[in-house]
């Protein structure tokens, strides 16, 4: 089980309302902010059963880029990329703003492995040649914090604050950060509920129907 730093914020209507328009009803939406450079806006929604078992070709994901980018997979999707440890579902499913009714946290808990530091890795590389991006700092920040304390955060400053770092890029320091990434022992080594997942699944499948 993770521990976070930062609680769940609900995103307001305005979320909600764009989200009915777009893509087959979302259920949960995340915005992630990339520490003042960006947003990105992440939810699923369910394809029926008849629709996934079938013939025709379906979409399993769609995205866009107004009124900020945004992605869409439906959750069988979703899960997959979780339980492949995806940095992208990772960091959507552990969101500190989001909207709807989604187990988004329990999703994440019972999927991550000590395999997701490897995205804050590889992500991370290009800090060590002087890239000043602040979204990739942030990125690494919450890896080594998840290495070192199997706490999860996405907040700069709550991350500076318990890591006792600069809010700015440091290339040296992001070497040291870098190499707690390999170790990861506060995290498993297996996802810890798979048959939560599958029955999550089923059941959101069948309900579509």
């Amino acid at each position: 089980m993770i521990d976070y730093a930062d609680e769940i914020a609900e995103v307001g209507a305005p979320w909600s309302t764009w989200a009915a328009t777009q893509f087959q009803q979302p259920i949960w939406l995340a915005r992630i902010d990339a520490s003042d450079e960006a947003e990105r806006i992440v939810g699923c929604f369910v394809i029926d059963a008849r629709t996934a078992l079938g013939l025709r070709p379906w979409d399993d994901a769609d995205e866009g880029i107004e009124p900020a980018p945004w992605a869409l997979f439906d959750i069988e999707k979703l899960v997959r990329m979780a339980l492949h440890q995806s940095g992208l579902a990772f960091e959507a499913l552990t969101a500190p703003q989001t909207w709807g009714e989604f187990p988004a946290r329990r999703v994440a808990d019972a999927a991550v492995t000590q395999g997701v530091l490897r995205y804050y890795y590889d992500v991370t590389a290009s800090l060590l040649d002087g890239n000043t991006q602040r979204w990739r700092w942030r990125t690494l920040l919450t890896g080594a914090l998840l290495a070192r304390e199997g706490v999860m955060s996405q907040s700069l400053t709550t991350l500076c604050d318990r890591l006792a770092v600069p809010a700015q890029p440091d290339a040296s320091l992001a070497t040291e950060l870098r190499a707690e990434l390999e170790h990861g022992a506060l995290l498993p080594s297996r996802p810890s509920d798979y048959h939560f997942l599958n029955e999550l699944v089923v059941s959101a499948r069948l309900s579509a129907s």
